[in-house]
């Protein structure tokens, strides 16, 4: 018996999938927002939450220069990461923003790769964006990891480290994040 039928006989089940591979993720997202909206009876939260994060990202493109295109990774240990693309949360809002993600190698329903760190160096001309947390023990090893010192962003100073976000969120966990500061290696 699934989980989902043993916890129905306690209470109704309603399941929200917003990683698929159909519809764009940010409508997926907005969808999710307004059906736990209505299941929670408070839709002008979901418009006020919905709104906020547009109006956010907005002010947000606006105040940019012109930018390199990105990568967007998180280290999976010192020699694999995954770098995120098409379906993930981080396209969707690098594409709100007006920037461009040159990762187009095909992705998994989450929205990334599994790729080995040496796939970085014919990168030449991006700025990479490191997703925090690195694993345990890694962050003092990367001034030391020659591989990484070899990537032309390392090399050129085009690496941002933005703090721990659950990647595979929704519009709640996105407008929490935004908050949060970025910081150069």
């Amino acid at each position: 018996m699934r989980l989902s039928d043993q916890l129905n006989t306690i209470a109704p089940i309603t399941a929200l999938a917003n990683y698929q591979l159909d519809d764009p993720l940010w409508q997926r997202l907005q969808h999710t927002t307004y059906t736990l909206a209505a299941l929670s009876g408070n839709q002008d939260a979901a418009a006020a939450l919905i709104d906020g994060v547009e109006t956010y990202l907005g002010q947000q493109k606006a105040l940019l220069e012109a930018q390199p295109p990105l990568l967007i990774v998180q280290f999976i240990d010192a020699r694999h990461l995954r770098v995120f693309g098409e379906h993930s949360l981080f396209q969707a809002v690098v594409e709100r923003l007006g920037l461009a993600n040159v990762w187009q190698q095909p992705t998994n329903q989450w929205g990334f790769s599994t790729v080995a760190l040496e796939e970085l160096l014919s990168y030449t001309d991006t700025a990479i964006i490191v997703i925090e947390p690195l694993p345990s023990g890694m962050g003092d090893s990367m001034a030391s990891n020659a591989l990484w010192q070899q990537i032309p962003a390392v090399k050129e100073n085009r690496v941002v480290r933005l703090p721990a976000v659950w990647s595979f969120g929704g519009c709640h966990l996105l407008r929490a994040s935004l908050s949060c500061s970025a910081k150069r290696y």
